[in-house]
C-alpha cells in the first residue's frame, strides 16, 4: 500500500488560485505551489497530470469568480453601469486575475463568449427600449472603456476616485445611448 495522500486536490486548486490571484498565471509553477503548500511537487502531480491541466482548472475558476463579481447588482445604478463599475473594481482588487483573464492572449473573442452573452441578455431585459443589437453595442463599448480604466488600475499607471469613475461611466453610457434615441 502506498503512502496516504495528505494534500487533497481541492487544497492544491485553492492554493494555485491564490498564487494566480496575487501574481498572475505566470507565477504559478510546480515549485511555487509546492512552497505554498509546504510539500514536495509529488502531491500536485498525484492529482493533476500536468501543470497545464492545473492551470486550465485555475483559469476556469478565475473566469467563474470574475463572472460572479461582474454580475453583482449595485443599488441605484443601471445594470450597464454596474457592469462597468464591477469590471473596474475587479481589475483594481484582483490585479493578478485581471491580468491573467484580460491582459493575455485568449482562446476566442471575449465578446463572443456564451457566458457573457447570457449576461448581456439579462442586462438588455433591464433596458427594454434597446434592441438586442443595441444592447450588445452598449455593452461592448462600455466594456472597452472599462477595460482601459481597469488596465490602468491593474498596472498601477493611474488612479481614480469613485466619483471620477461614476462620472466617466455615466458620460460614456449617456453618449452611447444618445446614438439610439429616435
Amino acid at each position: 500500500m502506498g503512502p496516504k495522500v495528505k494534500i487533497q486536490k481541492e487544497q492544491i486548486t485553492n492554493a494555485a488560485f491564490e498564487i494566480v490571484r496575487k501574481g498572475g498565471m505566470d507565477s504559478l509553477t510546480a515549485k511555487s505551489l509546492a512552497a505554498k503548500l509546504k510539500c514536495s511537487t509529488q502531491p500536485i502531480f498525484c492529482h493533476y497530470k500536468s501543470m497545464a491541466d492545473l492551470k486550465s482548472v485555475v483559469g476556469q475558476k478565475a473566469e467563474d469568480y470574475f463572472r460572479e463579481c461582474l454580475s453583482k447588482p449595485i443599488d441605484g445604478i443601471s445594470s450597464f453601469k454596474a457592469v462597468g463599475l464591477n469590471y473596474i473594481a475587479f481589475a483594481a482588487r484582483e490585479k493578478g486575475l485581471f491580468k491573467t483573464l484580460y491582459m493575455h492572449k485568449r482562446l476566442g473573442d471575449v465578446f463572443r463568449d456564451e457566458k457573457n452573452e447570457e449576461y448581456v441578455l439579462k442586462v438588455m431585459d433591464d433596458n427594454p427600449l434597446l434592441t438586442k443589437e443595441e444592447a450588445e453595442r452598449v455593452f461592448k463599448e462600455l466594456w472597452i472603456f472599462s477595460h482601459g480604466i481597469g488596465t490602468m488600475l491593474a498596472t498601477e499607471t493611474a488612479t481614480f476616485s469613485e466619483n471620477e469613475l461614476q462620472t466617466m461611466l455615466t458620460d460614456v453610457y449617456r453618449g452611447v445611448i444618445k446614438m439610439f434615441e429616435k
